[in-house]
């Protein structure tokens, strides 16, 4: 087995471990509503019990979200130095 080979395996299972945490955390906000209520002139309330649970899920899917945004600023960076330096070319 090559290094690419164990490198895309890797990428595979923190690309599927991503996908699964960021499904979770959106079935946590789901049963967070289902668990609401709806009270006459308050509008909608969530239960004491389940407001830092979905502060920490609405946190968890911001840093998910951050992750992606800080690699694509490093990469393109990457990518833009090493093409201003002639080390990669066009396909």
């Amino acid at each position: 087995m090559k290094l690419d080979d164990y490198r895309e395996t890797f990428y595979s299972y923190t690309g599927k471990a991503s996908d699964i945490s960021r499904q979770l955390a959106f079935a946590g906000i789901a049963i967070i509503w289902i668990f609401k209520k709806d009270l006459p002139g308050a509008g909608l309330t969530v239960p004491r019990e389940l407001i830092v649970p979905g502060l920490l899920i609405v946190l968890a899917l911001g840093f998910d979200l951050l992750q992606y945004c800080l690699g694509t600023v490093i990469w393109g960076g990457v990518l833009s130095t090493q093409r201003s330096r002639g080390n990669l070319r066009r396909c």
